[in-house]
């Protein structure tokens, strides 16, 4: 698990192919213009390619499913 403060006005980069969960963990940010909750996890089971953005400020939470080799 990785955590992010972003300061206002900026963007949180993620692009990525595996499973990823993102979780605001204080201030304000958004996604896609969706404002997201505090504390609730945001699953992107296929990764993909998105920012989080705050115009106050904020802290995130990533983790990444780690792929197995068999």
């Amino acid at each position: 698990m990785q955590e992010f403060t972003l300061e206002p006005l900026t963007e949180l980069r993620i692009e990525t192919s595996v499973k990823c969960t993102l979780q605001l963990k204080s201030g304000f940010a958004e996604i896609f213009g969706t404002e997201l909750s505090k504390n609730k996890d945001y699953t992107f089971p296929n990764g993909g390619k998105f920012a989080a953005f705050t115009w106050h400020g904020c802290t995130i939470t990533i983790s990444f499913l780690k792929k197995k080799i068999i």
